[in-house]
């Protein structure tokens, strides 16, 4: 859709495990998802892109089953002191500085 267009059909992408190597066109065709990246195939021109998106974790099984979980340790441990502070230790000064502290 070109700059100032009313247009608003959008079409459906096909998604890929890579970037086809396309010569640059008049619509978007392809995407892939990679390291957290949306890519797509060369155009000419502007578009107006809409994504519509929705992530699952896989099954934890293992404590080496999903690296994501390894990464929310920090964000878990913070926000359970603050909890424990907060309701039973009745300690809000302590609960608002770990509140602070993510």
């Amino acid at each position: 859709m070109g700059e100032g267009s009313s247009d608003t059909t959008f079409r459906l992408m096909d998604e890929k495990d890579w970037e086809p190597e396309t010569i640059p066109g008049s619509s978007l065709t392809y995407w892939a998802f990679r390291n957290n990246k949306v890519f797509t195939n060369g155009v000419i021109g502007t578009r107006q892109v809409k994504i519509d998106y929705w992530r699952e974790l896989t099954a934890v099984t293992n404590q080496n089953s999903n690296e994501e979980i390894g990464g929310s340790k920090t964000y878990l441990s913070a926000k359970t002191a603050e909890l424990v502070a907060r309701y039973v230790g009745q300690n809000t000064e302590i609960a608002d500085s770990l509140l602070n502290m993510r």
